[in-house]
């Protein structure tokens, strides 16, 4: 899959996961603050946060593989930088990355014009915390 790949672009895709797995991390706080003040549903204003390095991939890169692999890079280095929730995280950001490579592959969105990207971004952010909850409830 990365034999097309420039090095720009791997390198533009880690540095994306690298800051966005940071602002993940530190949504995470905000959002426990938030918990703190207006009780659980605290994290359902601000879900589409978590899937945004994925979108920014694939609408900045441009290849196959970029959602998926940003957004599960970004998962991994969150954990190794000290997200409570663990391993179990790396396959949330997996879900989630698959959830911007389904949207490809449906073409949902064609275009590039800024008013598909929102488009897809309401769906994306609309379906995953649903699979994940699904998938990932204990």
């Amino acid at each position: 899959m990365l034999k097309s790949w420039k090095l720009k672009e791997v390198v533009l895709m880690s540095v994306f996961a690298v800051v966005f797995a940071v602002v993940y991390l530190l949504f995470v706080q905000v959002g426990n603050i938030w918990a703190g003040v207006i009780g659980p549903i605290a994290y359902e204003w601000m879900f589409g946060i978590w899937f945004i390095v994925s979108i920014i991939s694939a609408y900045i890169i441009r290849k196959p593989g970029a959602a998926l692999l940003s957004e599960t890079m970004a998962a991994m280095i969150e954990v190794m930088i000290g997200n409570a929730v663990g391993p179990r995280l790396i396959l949330s950001g997996l879900v989630q990355g698959l959830g911007n490579v389904m949207l490809q592959v449906l073409h949902l969105v064609k275009s590039t014009t800024v008013l598909p990207l929102c488009f897809k971004i309401r769906i994306h952010s609309s379906v995953c915390p649903q699979l994940n909850r699904k998938w990932l409830s204990h």
